[in-house]
C-alpha cells in the first residue's frame, strides 16, 4: 500500500534570517513522502531566489511566486495547488521537530481523523518552553462540534500551523484575507462541519517569538480579534447553533479582557481612546459574569479584577 502524500505549505515573506532553518526542518522529516510548497508572497529580499534554489535541489519542493497579499493569501495559494491527501501549514520563521509529520499522520490514519493538532513549543532566544493547554491525555478525540466548543472556551489553541488536515475535509474552506487572527476564523468554519478532530499533548511545533513582532507590540490590527469573536457569535445565531452560544460568549469575554489588558500594558489607551472606551464599557457590563463564571480561567478573572480597580 502506497504511503499518503502530505503537502506542507510554507508562506514566505521577508524571512531570509529564518527560512533555511524552517525548510531544512521539513526536509529532514522522518516521513519522506512530502510535497513541500514554498509560497513566495512577493518577498522583496532574497527569499524568492532561495525558494527556487531549494526547488532545484529537491524534487519534492515546488514554488509559487505571487504578488504580496498577506499570510492568508499565501496559504490559500498553497492550498490551491496542494495535491496531498493531507495538508500542513508551517510559518517560515518557525520550525518543526523531525518526527512531526510521521507522528501526526499515524494518529490521523489510526483513528480516522480529519484534523490532528499537537501542543506547541514557544521558542525565544534559543530557549524552548511548552505552552500548556487544557489537555491531560496523550490523545483526545472530539466528535461532532466538541472541538469548536473547546476552542471557543480557549481550552485548545486556535493555530493552524500545529495541525495536520485531511485535504478533503478542508474542501473549499480558505483563510480570510487581510485579517489578524485569521486562523480562528478558518478553524471555526471548518469545525462547524462536524469534522473529527484529535489532539495530542505532545509538542512538535516550534513557534518562534521575535522582538518587535506583532505579538510583542500593539497595532490596530489586533482589534480584528474582537470582530472575529463577534462574527462567530452572530453566525452561530444565524444557523441556530444554540449549543454553542454560551461558549462563543465566553470567547467574546476573554478576547475583550485580553485586549483591554494588552492596551494597558502597551500604554496605548490614549492612542485608541474610542476602542478602549468600548472595551471598558463591555467588561464593566459583564464583570460579574467573568468573575464568577465557571468557564473563565483564574488568569482572566484576575485581569478583570485589576481592570475594575484601575478604572472604576
Amino acid at each position: 500500500m502506497s504511503l499518503p502524500l502530505v503537502s506542507v505549505i510554507i508562506p514566505v515573506y521577508k524571512v531570509e534570517k529564518y527560512i533555511h532553518e524552517c525548510v531544512e526542518s521539513v526536509k529532514a522529516q522522518s516521513y519522506s513522502n512530502l510535497e513541500i510548497i514554498l509560497v513566495d508572497d512577493g518577498s522583496p529580499d532574497n527569499c524568492p531566489a532561495i525558494c527556487d534554489e531549494y526547488a532545484c535541489a529537491d524534487k519534492r519542493i515546488k514554488v509559487v511566486h505571487k504578488k504580496n497579499g498577506g499570510l492568508s493569501s499565501a496559504r490559500n495559494a498553497g492550498l490551491d495547488v496542494a495535491s496531498g491527501k493531507y495538508v500542513m501549514f508551517t510559518d517560515s520563521d518557525d520550525f518543526i521537530d523531525n518526527d512531526m509529520v510521521e507522528e501526526l499522520l499515524a494518529i490521523a490514519e489510526g483513528n480516522n481523523l480529519d484534523v490532528v493538532g499537537s501542543s506547541i513549543k514557544k521558542y525565544c532566544n534559543k530557549q524552548t518552553k511548552i505552552i500548556p493547554d487544557g489537555l491531560t491525555s496523550e490523545l483526545t478525540v472530539f466528535q461532532n462540534r466538541e472541538a469548536l466548543k473547546w476552542m471557543l472556551l480557549t481550552k485548545i489553541d486556535v493555530a493552524s500551523w500545529n495541525k495536520l488536515f485531511k485535504r478533503s475535509a478542508i474542501g473549499s474552506h480558505r483563510f480570510p484575507l487581510n485579517r489578524y487572527n485569521e486562523d480562528v476564523i478558518f478553524l471555526f468554519y471548518l469545525y462547524l462541519d462536524e469534522v473529527k478532530v484529535g489532539y495530542t499533548n505532545r509538542a512538535y511545533y516550534n513557534y518562534r517569538t521575535t522582538e518587535g513582532g506583532l505579538t510583542q507590540t500593539f497595532s490596530k490590527k489586533k482589534f480584528d480579534v474582537l470582530s472575529n469573536a463577534d462574527e462567530m457569535q452572530e453566525y452561530l445565531k444565524k444557523i441556530n447553533a444554540v449549543e454553542l452560544y454560551d461558549s462563543a460568549r465566553v470567547y467574546q469575554d476573554i478576547c475583550r479582557t485580553n485586549i483591554m489588558m494588552s492596551m494597558i500594558r502597551h500604554k496605548v489607551t490614549d492612542v485608541f481612546r474610542e476602542e478602549f472606551a468600548d472595551v471598558l464599557s463591555y467588561v464593566r457590563k459583564h464583570y460579574f459574569r467573568i468573575l464568577f463564571g465557571k468557564n473563565y480561567s483564574l488568569k482572566i478573572k484576575i485581569k478583570a479584577m485589576i481592570f475594575s480597580l484601575l478604572y472604576r
